[in-house]
């Protein structure tokens, strides 16, 4: 909101421009479906040990569902390492 306000304030302003643009940006459809969110999502780095023995460390990814080839073949790829 604050970036299309100052953008809109150097071409033109007007008594109430601020709260009026408010109102239709929370009215306009596009610009909700569009605008930047800045919610942090990424959890900060969690310091772990390094396994001393195979095995003593697993991580499992559940992917799904997966689309199908005509002739009803799944194509999944997977690479990864712990550390």
């Amino acid at each position: 909101m604050n970036r299309t306000y100052n953008r809109m304030k150097i071409f033109t302003t007007w008594p109430g421009m601020k709260q009026e643009l408010e109102e239709c940006i929370r009215q306009c459809e596009n610009c909700q479906r569009n605008k930047i969110t800045q919610n942090r999502t990424k959890l900060p780095m969690k310091i772990t040990t390094t396994p001393e023995i195979v095995w003593e460390k697993c991580a499992l990814d559940i992917v799904g569902p997966l689309n199908q080839t005509i002739d009803g073949h799944i194509c999944f790829d997977v690479s990864g390492r712990t550390f």
